[in-house]
């Protein structure tokens, strides 16, 4: 389910010491944000919801495994993208995950 993969992202968050704390505490309050949002969501949008939050999960597994530069967020902002017509507050908050990442060379 969405919300599992949003509390291993959270894990993976905690457990990586290279984030600057100030950093890492606005990323997990983005991810507590897009938790709300997904508990609000009707039963048939849970799987494409749940799609976006996957391919986050997966951009973030690679941290570590790659510079930046060899991460593509195109796949995950053309997901969000999609989903923004009729949920613009979760895509705001994927978005802002995204752009957080990509500032901090995620």
């Amino acid at each position: 389910m969405p919300k599992s993969t949003i509390t291993q992202i959270k894990e993976m968050l905690n457990q990586n010491e290279s984030l600057n704390p100030n950093d890492r505490d606005h990323i997990l309050g983005l991810l507590s944000e897009l938790e709300v949002e997904v508990a609000n969501l009707p039963d048939n949008k849970v799987a494409e919801a749940k799609a976006v939050i996957e391919l986050t999960h997966q951009k973030l597994e690679n941290i570590g495994a790659k510079s930046a530069n060899e991460i593509p967020y195109g796949d995950l902002e053309d997901a969000a993208l999609e989903f923004e017509v009729e949920h613009p507050k979760f895509t705001y908050i994927v978005q802002s995950i995204c752009q957080s990442l990509s500032s901090l060379g995620i």
